[in-house]
């Protein structure tokens, strides 16, 4: 199988599952009979942007049904805000495929954010995740510094030098695997920082916590600011520096039992061990539970629950959706592959990606429901997209929204030390869970799984963040097919689009291009045809009232009544404007 081919068993099921959907959109009296055998496969494509997107693409495709177009789409691919509106779409028809598509349950409000709920899930995260790990941190500390000051000094350098000499063997060991040296200057300048922050961990002890944290933490935001600067230097060493301090504070807890032990008695001794099992026993959760207490994840789970899925109290297992006449869905995420992002894929029958392999949904993730789907796909409070100390530190010990899966190579759920796990996974190390969070980190469109499946038409609703109209999540995506072999697309209007939508001279948001596919197992070239839909509200009322609109960057709370119905009738126009290009009848008519 080549890299630019879904297996073979993804296909067939997807396939299956599209043939059913048109029998019964036929039936609904939403297709016509020479549909349903129809070669073309179309899917629409619903970017990210949060609550803008979400009811931007609410008024698209409610415009989009009532002009019976809507059910000739066979796959809806989403991310982020798109998802919201899919997700909803979706249980929709799934379970109540007679009703109206929208009715009076999908209010036009922004989500019901609740301060209250949200530093309650905060706090929860705080103690469940970081204060076991720093009263096991803590502790031998603490014994070290009620010890005798020469005794305690003396073991701290023992064992920071242990770690240290551990360390720089490995990295000398690692480096002799490497073909390809970094250069001198990284390498000096991440022992550099290693050191200032083993000796700002050694003077702790001496000189007190406040001068020591200052330390370490100036520490690592100097070598993240590096690594942000110079990424083309730092290849080989830019695992996070909390990794180092780890192994740093491994090595003096290590030689801190011995002074435990010359210090108290074999009864105190017991009780230690004690604390430390009673520490331990809380991060002993298996990745089902884990999800359960990352509260974060779940306050903003139930936030999305109650707007966009109002009638599910208890959502559908993704893997057990109802089969309809809906689209077939394909929820977008990303996920660490060590330090790395990649793209996740979420439908009924597989998740995964080229990278990590599909696996079935049932057998993998048998307890995602649609409220995860859709809460993994939007969940860009998240610290996963960068690898730099700081921000992976943060994703270790409060994890954002993400959401935790074991690593496709596992084979089944492990239980682990959750924060020591986050921390290794993503540090770099072989992880057994991969973090699962905002499919915008990597691929904002939406549109990236449609082209892996060789879609014949693909029509993408870009409502992301752009106000000077760069396209950058386009030209993303045009390099990422180039990359990754899997097809050429071409919109010869596009520069010249570009500047007419930035000086606000063309009020059309439709941009075609054609799709050019490498050769499959026959070895001949596919065409298909792509339409994007670019918002643009130069023409619109609420234009002038706020700057750039309908590129709004307020927060999702801070949305009013007025802006969401914008938003809303400007999705149905663009609906209309799509319903009158000529390349879209040609396909859909």
């Amino acid at each position: 199988m080549k890299q630019h081919e879904l297996p073979p068993y993804l296909r067939n099921d997807e396939r299956k599952a599209i043939s059913l959907r048109r029998q019964k959109a036929h039936v609904a009296g939403h297709l016509k009979k020479t549909d349903i055998d129809a070669q073309e496969i179309k899917g629409l494509a619903l970017s990210g942007g949060g609550i803008r997107s979400a009811f931007i693409a609410r008024g698209l495709i409610e415009e989009l049904h009532t002009r019976k177009f809507f059910a000739k789409f066979d796959y809806i691919s989403s991310v982020s805000g798109g998802g919201y509106t899919a997700a909803g779409v979706i249980s929709q028809l799934c379970h109540r495929p007679a009703d109206p598509l929208f009715n009076s349950d999908y209010r036009l409000e922004a989500p019901p954010y609740k301060l209250g709920r949200l530093i309650t899930a905060f706090v929860l995260d705080l103690l469940f995740h970081c204060l076991p790990l720093f009263a096991l941190i803590a502790l031998p500390l603490f014994t070290l510094v009620r010890g005798n000051a020469e005794d305690s000094q003396n073991v701290s350098i023992v064992g920071g030098l242990t770690a240290f000499g551990a360390l720089a063997l490995g990295e000398v060991s690692r480096r002799r695997r490497i073909s390809q040296r970094p250069p001198l200057t990284a390498e000096l300048f991440v022992l550099t920082t290693f050191l200032c922050f083993f000796l700002g961990a050694l003077a702790a002890i001496e000189y007190g916590a406040w001068q020591s944290s200052a330390t370490i933490l100036l520490c690592m935001f100097l070598r993240e600011r590096y690594v942000s600067a110079n990424p083309h230097r730092f290849q080989r060493t830019s695992d996070p520096l909390f990794r180092w301090s780890f192994a740093t504070l491994l090595g003096v807890l290590s030689t801190t039992l011995v002074l435990i032990v010359h210090m108290h008695t074999w009864a105190e001794i017991a009780l230690w061990v004690v604390a430390f099992i009673g520490l331990l026993f809380p991060w002993n959760w298996s990745l089902k539970w884990q999800n359960k207490v990352h509260f974060v994840f779940q306050s903003y789970r139930q936030i999305l629950l109650d707007r966009f899925l109002p009638q599910d109290t208890t959502p559908v297992k993704l893997h057990n959706l109802p089969q309809s006449w809906n689209p077939y869905p394909i929820f977008n995420a990303s996920a660490n592959l060590g330090s790395s992002l990649i793209e996740f894929e979420l439908t009924p029958h597989y998740c995964g990606s080229f990278k990590t392999g599909y696996a079935k949904l049932s057998e993998h993730l048998p307890d995602l429901d649609l409220a995860d789907a859709m809460a993994i796909s939007g969940g860009a409070v998240d610290f996963i997209k960068s690898t730099a100390t700081l921000s992976a530190l943060g994703g270790a010990l409060f994890g954002g929204t993400g959401y935790w899966v074991a690593a496709q190579t596992s084979g089944q759920l492990q239980y682990v030390l959750t924060s020591l796990n986050r921390l290794l996974t993503l540090a770099g190390a072989r992880p057994t869970t991969m973090q699962l969070s905002d499919g915008g980190f990597v691929e904002n469109l939406g549109a990236l799984a449609l082209f892996k499946r060789r879609s014949d038409v693909i029509v993408c609703l870009d409502a992301g963040f752009d106000p000077e109209f760069e396209f950058e999540d386009l030209r993303q995506l045009c390099v990422t097919l180039r990359s990754e072999d899997l097809a050429t697309l071409v919109i010869p209007d596009l520069a010249s689009a570009s500047t007419k939508f930035r000086f606000q001279q063309n009020t059309s948001g439709i941009l075609t291009g054609n799709i050019v596919y490498p050769g499959g197992a026959a070895g001949a070239l596919k065409y298909g045809k792509y339409i994007h839909v670019k918002i643009n509200g130069s023409q619109h009322s609420l234009a002038g009232k706020f700057k750039g609109f309908p590129h709004i960057t307020t927060l999702d709370q801070q949305l009013s009544t007025d802006e969401i119905m914008a938003l809303y009738r400007l999705g149905r126009e663009l609906a209309l404007e799509l319903a009158y290009e000529p390349e879209f009848t040609a396909k859909f008519s």
